[in-house]
């Protein structure tokens, strides 16, 4: 197996492809990762103030075995300080292992950040270090993290909210009281950190560059990274690193200093993934105004993954047959993991030459993720200027993916993407003169200085002209535009996944309600939802082991009840929910409307903006946002899904207030696996779901009370499809 560059930090961090990222116990500057109590917070008044970390200033890795096998104790190694931080004017040096925090021992060097997170600042604590077979007991005081500072411009940290935690934001804008256009990073994959006060950092110079140049600009800490909340970096889906910068686009289009009418994205890497996923989604103000992507993926994330490898093999010089050797083992290790959605440690189990193939610095889910992402429906839905860029020397991408992208995005959209080369940069943003210099640099690319000189005049020359255009309408997509009735709701939640959501899904369903005395009873059952043009939206619940025959059978206007595999009830009226998480997507607007008018939902009210979650949603069918009496439902603005109703969802059912959670991305759509449904302000029933599959074929007679009992049912022993 061939090594890929380790990229932790900054650009550093943001190749696309398969790269080396190592672990705390290989060397993680822990000074990155601390919290501290204060911090000066943003002008924006919907902003919650969000602690810093504090500040340790070494760089700490696992002791090697060469040094256990001589007698050193296990611990964390001091291999590098950053100059005249707490930790070197404490007294620590390089070689120190330490082994106790605070009074606590360290077992391993993964045991160490969060000690020293843990640590107040300005507190003396005692850190005890093991130099050369000796114990030695220092003093170590916690400072604040040092912030960015700038003399001709302004900077200041703000934060966002997400479902996950609030996200730090670094902005920058000019000194003046003009507004101004903006620029929001989308960086690449890893868990780095954007806030540099000091030392090397392109993407910090690169916007600091466009701050002089008249710009704003957003950075965005990933979770858990830095000040950001969060689960670590590493263990999150690429849907929840998203949702941090859709939630600083937001804010962006909110700063008094922002002319929110010329806000564009700068992706880089895969930042040229999510950039197009944040636009298509973006409903929140005006749309945004353009977006740069540089150094970037034009095609499946499985296919780049394969032609990443065979280019920097040949790259290394590693002979033709052992190329293919290693590329069939890469190609089904790579299926299995991102097509087919297997877990890579359950992989490794069984294929242990995989491992060296799944060196990813992100989650399993979160390459999933990518890997199902469909470029050309993404880029379709930008109807934005866009311009593409290839770093001549970058080995990590290609320069005939990018002509590729252009050409695709101006066959959907004519005229809207150009393209230019920037000689002389590599994918980190450094000067290399050619790809092959590049891969055999080895310095470390954090310790490689930006290299602007080619890079900015062209972003400048494009942003500057694109910001002095008109905006033309036909560039402004249905989606983009706030919607006016219930009516103009639905049809943007049908536009947003027309064609592209699925029309079949099974799962298993967890349900616990609460009967009258209080008591929890738990029960499985197994659900099919399944649409047709002539039948519309069917549900299948199979309550308990299908093979008993007992559940009930939903369409958007009438319901079946099935016991021992027999018809014992049928009546009119269905399942309300049906039309709002299936139907809308897939048919015409004018049956889903017919389908909710039971549900009394006044889809001619205006619609309401208001928050759920901390996040804004349409909401259908209410007088204002303090209404909860009126029918309705609610649309979160940037997915376009429902995620929350409050209705009688079925004939015989009270009003109920339901709320529908742990949202994932399934097939080019969503799903809830989490529904809580209220009545009188109190739980009723939860449903979680599990084992979901989507566009499943699923046979006509499966929605046949005729056929109920004896047609093929994947959850059923002996009755599978």
């Amino acid at each position: 197996m061939m090594t890929f560059r380790d990229v932790r930090r900054s650009p550093a961090s943001a190749t696309p492809g398969v790269v080396v990222v190592q672990s705390l116990a290989f060397g993680t500057l822990v000074a990155l990762a601390l919290m501290q109590p204060r911090i000066a917070q943003s002008q924006d008044p919907t902003d919650t103030p969000l602690p810093r970390r504090s500040y340790f200033g070494a760089r700490l890795a696992a002791v090697p075995d060469s040094l256990l096998g001589r007698g050193t104790p296990r611990g964390a190694l001091i291999t590098g300080f950053t100059p005249n931080s707490p930790a070197e004017r404490a007294g620590l040096r390089v070689g120190d292992v330490v082994v106790g925090i605070g009074g606590r021992h360290i077992v391993e060097a993964a045991d160490a950040p969060p000690m020293l997170r843990a640590l107040r600042v300005g507190s003396a604590q005692p850190i005890t270090v093991n130099r050369g077979g000796r114990a030695v007991h220092l003093v170590y005081t916690p400072e604040e993290w040092p912030r960015e500072r700038a003399p001709d411009f302004d900077i200041w940290y703000a934060s966002v909210a997400t479902n996950s935690g609030r996200r730090r934001i670094i902005v920058t804008h000019p000194r003046d009281h003009a507004r101004h256009p903006a620029v929001l990073l989308v960086g690449g994959i890893g868990c780095f950190s954007v806030d540099s006060p000091a030392g090397i950092d392109a993407y910090r110079d690169l916007m600091y560059h466009l701050t002089r140049h008249g710009y704003a600009t957003v950075r965005v800490e990933k979770s858990g990274v830095g000040d950001s909340q969060g689960a670590p970096c590493a263990s999150v889906d690429f849907e929840t690193e998203l949702a941090g910068y859709a939630a600083a686009l937001r804010a962006l289009k909110r700063y008094s200093f922002v002319d929110s009418a010329r806000i564009f994205v700068f992706g880089h890497s895969i930042g040229g993934i999510e950039g197009p996923l944040l636009i298509a989604r973006d409903s929140s103000g005006p749309p945004v105004r353009g977006i740069a992507v540089l150094s970037t993926v034009g095609i499946s994330w499985y296919e780049y993954e394969l032609a990443n490898s065979r280019r920097q093999r040949r790259l290394s010089g590693e002979s033709p047959d052992s190329i293919e050797q290693s590329m069939q083992r890469k190609a089904r290790c790579a299926f299995r993991l991102l097509m087919a959605r297997e877990s890579s440690a359950a992989i490794v189990a069984s294929e242990p030459e995989c491992k060296p193939y799944f060196v990813y610095p992100a989650s399993d889910a979160y390459m999933q993720q990518v890997a199902a992402i469909n470029l050309g429906t993404t880029w379709s839905a930008v109807r934005a200027p866009v311009l593409v860029m290839y770093a001549g020397s970058d080995f990590i991408t290609s320069r005939d993916e990018h002509l590729q992208l252009v050409d695709a995005i101006n066959a959907m959209h004519p005229g809207n993407a150009a393209f230019a080369d920037v000689p002389g940069m590599d994918h980190h943003l450094t000067a290399e003169p050619s790809q092959q210099a590049a891969f055999a640099d080895s310095t470390p690319p954090a310790n490689r200085a930006y290299f602007g000189a080619t890079l900015e005049p062209i972003v400048d020359a494009w942003l500057d002209r694109v910001a002095a255009a008109p905006i033309l309408a036909d560039r402004v997509a249905p989606e983009q535009r706030a919607p006016v009735t219930g009516v103009d709701a639905l049809q943007q939640m049908r536009d947003a996944y027309a064609g592209r959501w699925y029309t079949s899904l099974t799962f298993t369903q967890k349900t616990s309600t609460r009967g009258a005395d209080g008591a929890e009873k738990v029960t499985t059952w197994y659900e099919s939802v399944r649409y047709s043009e002539t039948s519309g939206t069917q549900l299948r619940i199979d309550i308990g082991d299908p093979s008993e025959g007992n559940g009930v059978l939903y369409s958007a206007d009438s319901l079946w009840v099935m016991r021992a595999g027999k018809l014992a009830v049928a009546r009119k009226g269905g399942n309300a929910l049906l039309p709002l998480i299936e139907g809308v997507y897939v048919q015409p607007v004018a049956r889903t409307t017919a389908e909710l008018a039971p549900t009394g939902v006044d889809l001619a009210r205006p619609v309401v903006n208001g928050r759920w979650n901390e996040q804004p949603v349409w909401i259908v069918g209410a007088t204002s946002a303090a209404d909860t009496a009126s029918p309705q439902f609610w649309v979160d603005t940037e997915s376009k899904i429902v995620v929350r109703a409050i209705l009688v969802p079925a004939p015989g059912a009270p009003k109920m207030d339901i709320r529908l959670e742990g949202i994932v991305p399934l097939a080019n759509g969503w799903l809830a696996t989490k529904c809580t449904f209220f009545v009188g302000g109190v739980v009723s029933q939860v449903e979680e779901y599990g084992d979901w599959k989507a566009n499943v074929p699923l046979p006509a007679a499966l929605f046949d009370i005729a056929s109920w009992a004896t047609a093929p049912h994947w959850a059923a022993k002996g009755r599978a499809p």
